[in-house]
């Protein structure tokens, strides 16, 4: 996936935000932007969204590399919190 796109909500707004997005895959917006502020995609929608993004010319935008993201996101998700230190 291209480095501008590191998030879901990266992706929905290089597809041109949810409003574009909702449209063309003639979906409700109040959808499309809970996924922005979830900051996730559904996997059921995923071939939609890659063939969206061929269809704009996004290369890069797969369901693999949409998988690579969630996967890469859950792990940052649940990655431990650094534990402070006391003196």
């Amino acid at each position: 996936m291209m480095q501008i796109m590191q998030t879901f909500s990266d992706l929905i707004k290089a597809l041109g935000g949810p409003k574009s997005v909702s449209a063309a895959l003639e979906m409700p917006f109040p959808t499309v932007q809970s996924w922005v502020a979830r900051d996730s995609i559904p996997m059921s929608a995923w071939p939609k969204v890659a063939d969206l993004a061929k269809a704009k010319r996004l290369k890069g935008v797969t369901v693999a590399s949409l998988t690579a993201l969630a996967i890469e996101k859950k792990s940052r998700s649940t990655a431990p919190s650094p534990v402070s230190q006391a003196s």
